[in-house]
């Protein structure tokens, strides 16, 4: 199911996604970018995804990363310019969790498009998560209640 996303920030505009990929001497991903014209990093709900290999939901995003957004919070550059020498090669965060560990896009090579987890206690260590955006933001379930 695709989250419902809360509290978005008011949608990107074309300039300012064009800063960023001339920031990143790259283009993003054409859904990761339409997700920001239209979202622009909010709270989703239902908050958990099911990462590719697994069958259960078990990973929660917290937010995600808006352009211009809040630094305190969930301001893309600010997490770029904390975290852009720690991540993988051409990873860029987009979500973060509550343990601060990141949910990253690549934006190179044969991976181009790809969701990445990135723990920060692992720190050049991601593993995959989603093909792509659309299948990560499909992956989104709400929480399997154990019955006692």
């Amino acid at each position: 199911m695709v989250p419902e996303i809360r509290e978005s920030k008011p949608a990107a505009t074309e300039s300012a996604i064009a800063r960023l990929e001339k920031q990143l001497k790259s283009k993003l991903p054409a859904p990761y970018r339409e997700f920001l014209l239209r979202h622009n990093g909010g709270r989703p709900e239902p908050a958990t995804f099911v990462p590719a290999g697994q069958d259960k939901p078990t990973e929660v995003i917290n937010s995600f990363l808006a352009l211009d957004g809040d630094p305190a919070v969930d301001d893309l550059a600010t997490f770029l310019k904390l975290y852009g020498k720690r991540l993988p090669k051409g990873c860029l965060p987009v979500a973060y969790d509550a343990f601060g560990n990141l949910i990253c896009i690549a934006l190179q090579g044969a991976a181009r498009g790809r969701i990445y987890f990135w723990n920060h206690e692992g720190e050049r260590q991601a593993r995959v998560i989603a093909d792509d955006w659309k299948s990560f933001l499909a992956s989104f379930q709400n929480p399997v209640v154990r019955q006692n």
